[in-house]
């Protein structure tokens, strides 16, 4: 993120983003209006060239120019993040690595010749950086049709090697979208010594240890459309990925190895307890699913605390019934998240791969017979997932804007669901921002398109304001604590 002449009060709108205030809250402090909040967060937005509030939070905290008050409350660890001196040093770190190559295809290089096939492999990079960014990776300056993607730091996740899997994963499916390029990878997991100044500088030369070596000899090894994945990642994914054997082999300069080749970043079979009870909750969402074949759009909310098994209430439900919908997924993620994918550019993915405003076209050209709506529903959907910024969309009312959007995304929805119902399934809603929020209402409102949005919330999100309406289901979890006992003394017997 660069900076890109933000004016001074888009500077200020930033800051109070990074504090973790709403657009109302923003309005409050500078006496103006909801609606030019709004239009100060998408000016932004667009001059930065970033689709979320939390990769505005980012930039304000670690790149932008800024005055930051001594007393200043940030939004979850940008605390940390602005207390960081600028003068950061070298830590050793446990960081997933993937280094990947990519190859233009024989018949590319001699029907478009270098300068032509070089400006292919450049814009390969970009976009698969771009995807390995969006799993919240920094990604080193690439060069001569290959890069390099470190998972871990400066800000580590439980689940740094599913992300570069997932990376890898989406990066071969995108190869296979372009003909006139294939991508090999290499993925490992291990410590490193993470140079943090290089990271907030340049990004060259940010990392050093064996696991960077390890992943570039498995990425010089795999064939091109396949990931390699060394043992010490293998090992981390093994309860969520799929992999298959490729035995043992010899590394030059880093010896024999057992090394695997990813089928699935994620299976969705990582081990767990049996499922037990909610059978009530269970038959509410298999009515509202019935209804929402009948072409009743529904939104189901399941609001508990944490640890109350709602998002194992979902799942429950999507495993039995995934042969009945299409099931997109999504997760809102918090204000600490980076890089993270908006949950419409997830949804968007779940259906047609990484989402490109080419992508986006032809789906919706496939799905939508009436070329009157084809423009206006592709921008829609690629508006509201951050893949780009419509310059007409940007331009109307809040109001309008909202309605256009609705508009797009009810139509695609509709369409999609035309030979079974649609269920979209949001993880963590109370970390969404108010307008998707928004958005999820009003594509729910009113019959003519068969979906169902189960989403899971925290109470606090009681305070959302969600219309209350026959298309609107609300569920409050509560212990079990009878089926919890049954859940207990069935694991007993089962020990014996």
């Amino acid at each position: 993120m660069q900076v890109s002449g933000l004016t001074k009060r888009e500077r200020e709108v930033a800051v109070f983003v990074a504090e973790g205030l709403t657009n109302r809250d923003i309005a409050d402090r500078l006496v103006i209006s909801d609606r030019t909040v709004e239009t100060h967060v998408e000016h932004i937005r667009n001059k930065l060239g970033v689709r979320s509030r939390a990769q505005v939070a980012t930039w304000t905290v670690t790149v932008g120019e800024v005055d930051m008050r001594k007393d200043m409350v940030l939004a979850g660890p940008f605390n940390a993040l602005a207390a960081v001196p600028a003068a950061r040093g070298s830590e050793h770190r446990v960081v997933t690595c993937l280094f990947a190559d990519v190859l233009p295809s024989a018949d590319a290089v001699a029907r478009l010749g270098p300068e032509r096939t070089k400006t292919v492999v450049d814009r390969a990079l970009q976009e698969l950086s771009a995807i390995a960014t969006a799993e919240g990776a920094v990604v080193e300056k690439s060069a001569g049709g290959a890069y390099f993607a470190m998972f871990g730091a400066p800000v580590t996740h439980a689940d740094d090697p599913t992300r570069a899997l997932r990376a890898a994963e989406s990066a071969i499916r995108w190869a296979n979208d372009h003909p006139e390029t294939d991508v090999r990878i290499g993925v490992e997991t291990g410590e490193v010594l993470v140079d943090l100044d290089a990271i907030a500088s340049t990004g060259d030369g940010m990392a050093f240890g064996s696991c960077i070596s390890l992943a570039g000899r498995l990425r010089n090894d795999a064939a091109p459309g396949e990931v390699l994945v060394g043992p010490v990642c293998r090992e981390a994914a093994s309860a969520t990925a799929e992999f298959v054997s490729r035995g043992q082999r010899e590394l030059e300069g880093i010896g024999s190895k057992s090394i695997a080749a990813l089928v699935r970043a994620e299976t969705g079979l990582a081990a767990r307890l049996p499922f037990v009870g909610r059978r009530r909750e269970l038959e509410q969402l298999r009515s509202a699913l019935e209804r929402a074949r009948e072409r009743e759009s529904i939104l189901a909310l399941l609001i508990a605390p944490a640890g109350q098994g709602k998002t194992r209430t979902a799942e429950e439900f999507l495993t039995t019934n995934q042969d009945k919908a299409h099931v997109l997924r999504a997760r809102c993620r918090p204000g600490a998240e980076l890089g993270a994918q908006t949950p419409l550019h997830q949804i968007l993915a779940n259906d047609l791969g990484q989402p490109t405003a080419k992508t986006i076209a032809a789906r919706v050209a496939e799905l939508i017979t009436d070329a009157a709506h084809t423009a206006d529903t592709a921008a829609a959907l690629a508006h509201g997932a951050g893949v780009l910024i419509d310059q007409r969309l940007l331009s109307l009312s809040p109001a309008e804007r909202l309605e256009a959007l609705s508009t797009g995304w009810r139509r695609y929805l509709g369409a999609l669901g035309k030979d079974r119902p649609v269920v979209i399934w949001i993880d963590d809603l109370h970390w969404a921002d108010p307008q998707l929020v928004r958005l999820l209402e009003r594509i729910t409102s009113g019959s003519g398109i068969p979906v169902l949005v189960l989403a899971a919330a925290r109470p606090e999100f009681s305070e959302a304001g969600i219309r209350p309406g026959r298309d609107r289901l609300q569920h409050r979890h509560r212990p079990a604590r009878r089926e919890g006992c049954h859940l207990a003394r069935s694991q007993c017997r089962s020990h014996r």
